[in-house]
């Protein structure tokens, strides 16, 4: 997916490992609770398609990470968010 919010800034959903490296480094760094890496892998490679990376040009400045219920599969949540000043 890629959806363009404005004339700069696209969204589009996980699909690299260079996305994964700047998730692990900038999340660990500006969260309150930061995780290990293999948090951030897990839910990255779980559902990319719920992993919504924000671009500014094309700089990444930000992310959601989200996950589906596993009880229920019709909700799922934001698991983590960061979005760089």
């Amino acid at each position: 997916m890629q959806h363009n919010i404005s004339d700069e800034v696209t969204l589009t959903t996980f699909k690299s490992e260079e996305e994964l490296n700047w998730i692990t480094t900038t999340l660990r760094a500006e969260l309150a609770e930061p995780y290990s890496v293999f948090t951030y892998y897990y839910f990255a490679k779980s559902w990319p398609d719920l992993t919504v990376m924000a671009y500014l040009g094309t700089k990444l400045i930000g992310c959601i990470i989200g996950s589906l219920d596993t009880a229920n599969p019709r909700k799922a949540y934001i698991a983590m968010l960061v979005v760089l000043e």
